[in-house]
């Protein structure tokens, strides 16, 4: 990816490009290294990561590698992200409100300018900049309420580290590097996505 394209972003900021626009497992895991860095995650201290629904997130490479960061991740249940998600309450929405201040400020002053991809960065930059406030993050929490405890069984079983499909009854070890593996929601098992048949009607 061009470092043109991160122009302006906010420091510490990493930037990852794929074809589809959304993310992927392959850029979660990147992104799991660059949270786990500026989480200030220590050896004895676990973090806790709300994600969404979304099967990128939900394969067992990021949960192995999660927990290897001490980053508990937490799944909301599906369409619900903007009620439960405390950035998507607290956060999200003041951002786009002020991107789009910035993106208006940005044409004003750029007459006859079309915004391209070169310039989204340091117009992001200036909107996350203003609003980027700790306070902003609690009030998130405080709306959707979201306290709960979380507790971790010290005593992992081999099953736990080393779960088997439940249709081919291969180890998740064994597998090849691009197979996908998806954990049901209810049962907590997990099964390769092509055995799963996911995704086909």
């Amino acid at each position: 990816m061009s470092e043109l394209l991160m122009k302006g972003s906010p420091a510490g900021s990493v930037g990852y490009a794929n074809g589809t626009g959304w993310m992927d497992c392959e850029h979660f895991l990147k992104y799991l290294d660059h949270f786990s860095k500026h989480a200030n995650v220590i050896q004895d201290r676990k973090v806790l990561l709300i994600i969404d629904n979304h099967a990128s997130l939900r394969n067992l490479e990021a949960v192995t590698k999660a927990r290897s960061l001490n980053i508990i991740m937490v799944s909301l249940p599906p369409h619900t992200s903007h009620r439960m998600q405390p950035l998507d309450c607290g956060v999200y929405g003041p951002l786009n409100s002020q991107y789009a201040r910035e993106c208006d400020k940005w044409i004003t002053n750029h007459p006859a300018k079309r915004i391209s991809v070169y310039d989204i960065m340091e117009i992001f930059g200036k909107a996350f900049l203003s609003i980027a406030m700790l306070g902003k993050a609690v009030k998130g929490f405080e709306v959707t309420d979201t306290r709960q405890t979380y507790c971790e069984d010290s005593s992992e079983s081999e099953d736990d580290i080393n779960p088997e499909c439940i249709y081919c009854v291969r180890k998740f070890m064994s597998s090849k590097s691009s197979e996908e593996w998806i954990q049901c929601q209810e049962c907590g098992r997990w099964v390769h996505e092509k055995c799963g048949c996911v995704g086909r009607r």
